[in-house]
């Protein structure tokens, strides 16, 4: 069977601050909702997750996911905000464990205009002190790229980091990263730490204050529109210095795309006699396993079997839903197989495949032989985390950066719903990968651990990139 698999559709799209993708449908989520409202959704929520996900209460207890939705009804008030609705769901989402269950974000577009005070820094990156401040478009205000804020408002860093992290099914590190950059502003938002911003800080290891307004989030984007990535392509090609080439490869999606851009860039390595290769997937946020092995066509030339191990849960809904996309314009690659044994299955049964196929490479005379790295680190997500596991596993790659923090069996392959009263979005997995390796569920390691130095974020400098250009050298 053909599967789909909807990561790829969640990517944030790009220019606007906290926006994300609107997938299926345009629709309009109130500023205030009834308490009933949000009683009749988390119902319909935990319903609908319990209707398609092949082992909803993995980590978590039926009774604690109950006794959770009545403790969040609770303490919501009769009139709910916006912003407290999305966090009420997205506590019980975070209560199932995994990151393919959760609550897409709100905020679109048309929604900006609405937030005129959002904090004032870019902030990407963070370490044990606190965020680490890269970007201060306000001339006036003297706090630098490198200075390290402790606290908002009273708030420590480690309280907000603390915060942020239980909204989330992933890890504090998965969580703290998926906020930074264009949603951090909201998130400060969220947590209610509201304008004018009291700042304390260190810079050099001595501590600083300093007094900051809020923006508007308009003004925002303005300011820091190029400091983002999220309008990146899935995959990029370039020649560094030194001769060696980087790939930087952000989504497993787009197969036809993917295909020609194999083919033209080791083309170009082959035609440049690159003396290396650096493949990135740090930002990868996962999509189709079909763009796998292409890539490892082209980096490796011995058979090897591709171990493939899914539980699918059968629901009409996901039947349906897999038919809906497959028949849209943009989605047309997403061909789905409606004799298979799937879609054939009764609802409410487990669909098992199982794949040892062994894979023999082409005769591909634009292979890359010279020495290849991959980077990795614990924002690869869903089918990325499974490539690394694939590339640990067989060898095909040095493997550099830091560890991944997710566990390498994990449940994928979305539905994705709307909630009946609020119209927020949401997600849930259908199906549980296993791991390559049955007896070793471990996140996967680097082979080389190198992580980002506070000196090189202050220059503006990607140290594991750095570090992955002197490796290929010394080669």
């Amino acid at each position: 069977m053909k599967k789909i698999q909807l990561t790829c559709l969640l990517i944030i799209l790009t220019g606007s601050l906290y926006c994300q993708s609107e997938a299926f449908l345009k629709y309009t989520i109130e500023d205030y909702f009834l308490k009933s409202d949000i009683v009749t959704d988390l119902n319909s929520m935990i319903k609908s997750i319990e209707d398609v996900h092949p082992n909803p209460y993995h980590s978590c207890s039926k009774e604690r996911i109950y006794n959770l939705k009545d403790s969040i009804i609770s303490y919501l008030p009769d009139t709910v905000s916006k912003n407290l609705t999305y966090l009420a769901f997205k506590q019980m989402t975070a209560a199932y464990k995994e990151g393919h269950t959760d609550v897409l974000l709100f905020v679109t577009r048309s929604d900006l205009p609405k937030y005129k005070e959002s904090f004032p820094l870019w902030i990407d990156s963070y370490n044990d002190s606190g965020f680490i401040v890269t970007a201060n478009g306000i001339d006036s205000i003297d706090i630098k790229p490198g200075d390290i804020i402790t606290s908002i408002n009273g708030v420590q860093e480690s309280l907000i980091k603390k915060k942020i992290a239980q909204y989330s099914g992933e890890s504090e590190t998965y969580a703290l990263n998926e906020v930074m950059g264009f949603q951090f502003p909201l998130w400060v938002e969220l947590l209610d730490i509201k304008s004018p911003f009291n700042i304390v800080y260190l810079r050099n290891g001595h501590p600083k204050t300093i007094k900051m307004d809020g923006i508007p989030a308009i003004r925002y984007n303005e300011l820091y529109d190029h400091l983002s990535d999220v309008r990146k392509q899935p995959f990029e090609f370039s020649i560094l210095e030194n001769n060696i080439a980087c790939i930087e490869f952000n989504n497993f999606d787009y197969l036809d795309k993917f295909e020609k851009f194999l083919k033209k860039s080791f083309k170009t390595m082959k035609k440049k006699k690159c003396v290396g290769l650096i493949i990135d997937i740090r930002n990868n946020s996962g999509g189709k396993e079909d763009l796998s092995p292409l890539l490892i066509d082209y980096i490796y030339d011995k058979p090897y079997k591709r171990i493939n191990a899914v539980d699918t849960k059968v629901s009409q809904y996901h039947k349906n839903m897999q038919k809906t996309i497959a028949k849209m314009p943009q989605y047309k690659y997403l061909e789905t197989d409606t004799i298979s044994g799937y879609f054939n299955a009764p609802d409410g049964s487990i669909f098992e495949e199982r794949d040892t196929t062994l894979v023999n490479p082409s005769k591909n005379k634009y292979r890359f032989t010279g020495k290849a790295c991959i980077l990795i680190g614990p924002k690869c997500f869903s089918y990325a985390n499974a490539f690394a596991a694939e590339i640990k596993y067989n060898g095909f790659a040095e493997m550099i950066g830091e560890p991944l923090e997710v566990s390498q069996d994990e449940y994928a392959d979305i539905c994705l719903f709307i909630l009946p009263e609020t119209k927020f979005k949401f997600m849930t997995s259908t199906a549980y990968y296993y791991a390559i390796d049955k007896n070793n569920t471990a996140p996967v390691q680097p082979d080389i651990f190198v992580e980002q130095q506070l000196d090189d974020t202050k220059k503006g400098k990607d140290s594991i990139l750095e570090f992955a250009k002197k490796w290929i050298l010394k080669q």
